[in-house]
C-alpha cells in the first residue's frame, strides 16, 4: 500500500487541524523498532507543542521525510541529547513550512535548512539546530555546557550572559 494512502486513511490525519498538542509518554521509550517518522505531523498547522519526543528511540530511523511539514504553529521542539539521525537516508522537507520554529539558542527557521541536519539541539551559530533542551534535563549534558554544543568554553559564558540579559 502506498504511504500516502496510509496517511490519508489514518483517523488522526482527518483531525490534523484540531490537534494542538502531541504527547509521547514513557511507554514509547521501550520501542526500539521505529524506522520511519515520515509524514507524522504533515500539515498539522495548529500544532503548538510536542512533549516527550525524548522518548522516541530514533537510532534506527532511516526515513524522516516531511515529518514536521507545514507545522507553522510549532515554535519549540524539546528533545534530549539522545535524539539520533545517524541512519537517516531520506529527510527531505522534514521542517518545510515550520516558519515559527526557533531552536533553544535562537536559531530561527530558515527555508534553506529543512532536512535532518537541523534535527538536533540548537548549539547557536556554530552548531545550529531547531530543537531545544528541556529545562532541568541535566542527565545527558555536561554541567556548564549551556549552549549544548558538547564543549565547555567561552561560548557558554556568552550564552549565560545573553540569558541573564534576556537577549537572543
Amino acid at each position: 500500500m502506498n504511504l500516502w494512502i496510509i496517511i490519508i486513511d489514518s483517523g488522526w490525519f482527518e483531525q490534523r487541524e484540531s490537534i494542538t498538542s502531541v504527547v509521547f509518554d514513557d511507554s514509547f521509550a521501550g520501542c526500539s523498532t521505529l524506522t520511519s517518522t515520515a509524514f507524522w505531523f504533515w500539515e498539522f498547522k495548529n500544532l503548538t507543542s510536542i512533549t516527550g519526543i525524548k522518548n522516541l528511540k530514533t537510532e534506527n530511523v532511516d526515513f524522516m521525510s516531511n515529518m514536521f511539514y507545514g507545522c507553522s504553529g510549532l515554535t519549540t521542539i524539546y528533545a534530549g541529547k539522545g535524539w539520533s539521525t545517524a541512519k537517516v537516508m531520506d529527510s527531505r522537507d522534514m521542517f518545510a513550512g515550520c516558519t515559527g520554529l526557533v531552536g533553544g539558542a535562537g536559531t530561527k527557521f530558515d527555508a534553506c535548512n529543512i532536512d535532518h541536519t537541523y534535527a538536533r539541539i540548537d548549539g547557536g551559530s556554530d552548531n545550529p539546530g531547531y530543537f531545544t533542551r528541556k529545562a532541568g534535563d541535566t542527565g545527558e549534558w555536561a554541567e556548564g555546557d549551556l549552549n549544548h554544543d558538547g564543549k565547555l568554553d567561552a561560548a557558554d559564558i556568552v550564552h549565560l550572559t545573553n540569558l541573564i540579559l534576556n537577549q537572543k
